[in-house]
């Protein structure tokens, strides 16, 4: 056993040595390993911390360029040849230090979603960690059985730029009913069942903490969604001209939110009007807020963007439609004429 193990080799190790605001990162037993393989970064930054890499004998020691900051998260990652990799994280003490992360809203936040839904938003208090299987970190629970399907979401990881909103996709290849995936596994969500979205604490702050608490959110399920959104069938209601008041726009069903929130402009005299738009939370209606009050001219309302029904489904196209299915560029509308009218008299 014992020549083994010296034929073998120690197994690396990553330690944190001396003042942790200028530490020596020292990964033992290194053997062959490229120093590119050691990569040491700040938790809340994506690129690696400047520093120099030497060997020493069977190690590889990082020293970093300069003081780092109080109160801040670091990690040093190693990756091995065979695949695996070494992790060791410290923080420099002082400074103030952070709440831990939260779940704040999920989107859409109903009580009923279609069996074939297609996406929900998670919103978290801080950026989050996106370097490991965060995907992972969310389960979905039939409450019924109590089955936790773990293959109930796509896997990749889509984060918006602030790494603060997660967008968890339901499995493509179990919504679509078409294709072998589907046909093995079945739906992810069935009418009538009741289910539980939970994040757990395995999702980790971009400073490396949890999340304080675990966080759940239950929903039924209603029939499958198959048809078109009617963009003929919305209607509009026109701010008072003066104000600041909210360009409403109601649709003929829910709609995927945070797609829909970039879909719209509005125009006057040739010129953009700059609005803020926000998705109402049972997703039937968006308001538009200008940032200077209303003009008493003609306005025109511009669906220039991609909009999705809960289903994927948009007024083009069903999600779930055959790829030779006609798409209706031409009978979609896709324009609004208003013009604010007088305020109401006081």
């Amino acid at each position: 056993m014992l020549l083994l193990l010296l034929a073998c080799g120690a197994a690396p190790t990553v330690h944190i040595e001396g003042d942790p605001a200028r530490p020596e990162v020292r990964v033992t037993a290194a053997g062959d390993l490229d120093p590119g393989a050691l990569r040491v970064r700040r938790l809340d930054a994506d690129g690696p911390l400047a520093g120099t890499i030497t060997r020493e004998g069977d190690a590889l020691v990082f020293r970093p360029a300069f003081t780092l900051d109080p109160g801040a998260r670091f990690v040093a990652q190693v990756e091995l040849p065979t695949g695996g990799a070494l992790e060791q994280s410290w923080t420099v003490p002082g400074g103030t230090p952070t709440p831990p992360p939260e779940v704040v809203s999920v989107r859409p936040a109903l009580d009923a979603l279609p069996a074939n839904q297609l996406k929900l938003y998670l919103t978290f208090s801080a950026p989050m960690r996106s370097d490991r299987d965060v995907v992972g970190g969310v389960r979905l629970v039939e409450e019924t059985s109590g089955h936790d399907d773990p293959l109930a979401w796509y896997r990749e990881e889509l984060w918006d730029r602030d790494r603060q909103r997660l967008t968890l996709v339901f499995h493509p290849g179990r919504v679509k009913t078409d294709i072998p995936f589907a046909e093995g596994l079945g739906p992810v969500l069935m009418e009538g069942h009741r289910y539980r979205v939970e994040a757990t604490k395995a999702l980790q702050g971009a400073d490396g903490q949890p999340l304080a608490a675990p966080w759940t959110w239950r929903f039924t399920v209603g029939p499958a969604d198959h048809t078109r959104p009617r963009p003929e069938d919305w209607t509009l209601d026109a701010p008072a001209a003066g104000s600041r008041d909210p360009l409403v726009l109601h649709f003929d069903e829910p709609v995927e939110p945070v797609l829909t929130e970039t879909a719209f402009r509005v125009e006057a005299d040739g010129a953009t009007v700059p609005v803020v738009w926000a998705v109402s939370a049972d997703s039937l209606r968006i308001e538009g807020v200008p940032a200077q009050p209303w003009a008493a001219a003609p306005h025109r309302l511009l669906r220039e963007g991609r909009i999705e029904d809960l289903a994927g489904n948009t007024p083009e196209r069903r999600f779930d439609g055959p790829a030779d299915e006609v798409r209706r560029q031409d009978a979609a509308q896709a324009a609004w004429d208003f013009a604010p009218g007088s305020p109401p008299e006081g």
